[in-house]
C-alpha cells in the first residue's frame, strides 16, 4: 500500500514538473491538436448529418447538433487566426483548449440526453473517456471539468429521462468518469516520462559529466549564436584556463585527483561568473569562459586574478599539490568571429604559460 501511494506521488510530483518545465512546448503541442480536433470534429458532424437519416429515417438534426456544429466552428476559425498570428501565449493556448474541451463535453451531454429521452446516452461516456488523450491539460483544469459535467449529465438524466434509462445513464458516465481518471493519469505519465526522458538527454549532450558545465560543442554553439545576433557589436572576451601541469598532477597522483580537481574547478567557474557568462569545458584540463558585454580592461584583469586566485585556494582540498592554471584573454571590439576570439585566446593562454604558471595574458581584437 505504502509503496503504490509512493508511487502515485512520484508520479504526480513528475507531471507537475512536466507541465513546469514545458509550458511552451505543450501549447504548441496544443495548438497542433487544436487544429487537428477542430477540424476532424467540424468533418465528422457534417458526415453525421449526412449519414445518419439515410440510416435512421425518423432522425433529424436538433439545434444542439447546430450550436454544436457552430461551436466547433468558432474554434476552427479561432486556430486560423491563431496561425496567422506572429505568436500567441501559452496561457491563450491553454485556456482556449480548456473552453474546447467544455464545449465538446456539454454539447455531447445535450444531444445525448435531451433529444432521445427514451435512449440510453452513447456518446458522453466515450467521450470522457477519449478527450485526456487528445489535449494536454493539468489535472487542475481537466479533472474540475470532467467532474462538473459528470454531476450535470447525472442530474439532467435524472430530471429528464425514465428512471431505468437515467440509472443506465449514470452508470455508464460514472464508469466513464473513472476511466477517464486512469487514463488520464496513465497517458501524463508516459508523456512526463517522454519529457524527462527528453531533458535527460539534452543535459548530457550539453553538459560535461564529470565538471556539469557545458561541453565543448554547446560552448561553441552558444557563443557562434550570441556573435551572429550581435555583429557588428558583440563586444565581449573570451578566456581559455589550462591547468598547469595537470599531466604532472596524474601521474604523480592518479586520474582519479585529476578528476577530482578538474571537478572542483568546474565547481569554481560555475559559481564565479555570471548567469549570462558561457562557461564550459573544451576538454582535458582546458576551459573556457565567455565574457558577454563591454568590459574595461581593468575589470577583466580582476576577473582573471581573482579566478586563478580561486583556483589556487584549491590547493589547501589536495596536500602536496599546487594546482594553478595559465589563462590567455581575447578582448573584442564587436567585429570578432568565434575562430578568431579563440585563436587570439589560445595564443594569449599559451604565452602564459611560457612566461610560467599562474600568469595570465590579454590579447585585443580590432
Amino acid at each position: 500500500m505504502k509503496s503504490s501511494i509512493r508511487k502515485l506521488v512520484s508520479s504526480l510530483q513528475n507531471i507537475d514538473t512536466y507541465f513546469r518545465q514545458g509550458k511552451k512546448e505543450i501549447a504548441e503541442k496544443n495548438k497542433r491538436l487544436l487544429h487537428l480536433t477542430s477540424r476532424i470534429t467540424f468533418s465528422y458532424l457534417l458526415l453525421f448529418f449526412l449519414i445518419t437519416p439515410a440510416i435512421f429515417p425518423g432522425w433529424h438534426i436538433t439545434i444542439f447538433y447546430w450550436v454544436f456544429l457552430f461551436a466547433d466552428l468558432f474554434f476552427f476559425v479561432l486556430d486560423i487566426i491563431f496561425d496567422h498570428l506572429p505568436s500567441v501565449s501559452a496561457g491563450v493556448v491553454t485556456t482556449t483548449c480548456i473552453l474546447y474541451y467544455a464545449v465538446i463535453l456539454v454539447c455531447c451531454i445535450l444531444f445525448d440526453v435531451i433529444p432521445l429521452p427514451q435512449t440510453v446516452s452513447t456518446f458522453f461516456p466515450i467521450i470522457m473517456v477519449v478527450l485526456p488523450c487528445v489535449f494536454i491539460l493539468p489535472f487542475s483544469a481537466m479533472l474540475p471539468l470532467q467532474l462538473s459535467t459528470e454531476i450535470f449529465f447525472c442530474l439532467l438524466s435524472v430530471f429528464r429521462l425514465d428512471n431505468p434509462i437515467a440509472k443506465a445513464n449514470i452508470f455508464h458516465s460514472l464508469a466513464g468518469f473513472v476511466a477517464s481518471l486512469v487514463v488520464a493519469c496513465t497517458v501524463m505519465d508516459l508523456r512526463a516520462n517522454d519529457n524527462n526522458a527528453k531533458y535527460d538527454y539534452m543535459r548530457k549532450s550539453m553538459f560535461d559529466s564529470l565538471t556539469r558545465i557545458l561541453n565543448r560543442s554547446e560552448c561553441e554553439s552558444q557563443i557562434r549564436s550570441y556573435l551572429m545576433m550581435n555583429m557588428p557589436k558583440a563586444k565581449c572576451a573570451m578566456m581559455i584556463l589550462d591547468v598547469d601541469k595537470f599531466k604532472q598532477i596524474n601521474d604523480q597522483k592518479g586520474h582519479q585527483a585529476g578528476d577530482e580537481i578538474l571537478r572542483s574547478i568546474g565547481a569554481v567557474l560555475r559559481s564565479r561568473f555570471r548567469s549570462s557568462d558561457i562557461v564550459g569545458r573544451l576538454g582535458g584540463d582546458e576551459f573556457l569562459v565567455f565574457l558577454r558585454g563591454n568590459l574595461e580592461d581593468r575589470s577583466i584583469i580582476q576577473i582573471a586574478t581573482q579566478t586563478e586566485s580561486l583556483i589556487m585556494g584549491l590547493s589547501d582540498d589536495f596536500p602536496g599539490i599546487l594546482i594553478a592554471c595559465s589563462i590567455g584573454i581575447a578582448k573584442s571590439s564587436g567585429n570578432s568571429d568565434f575562430d578568431e576570439l579563440y585563436r587570439a585566446a589560445d595564443q594569449a593562454m599559451y604565452e602564459s604559460k611560457r612566461r610560467g604558471p599562474g600568469n595570465y595574458t590579454i590579447r585585443r581584437i580590432s
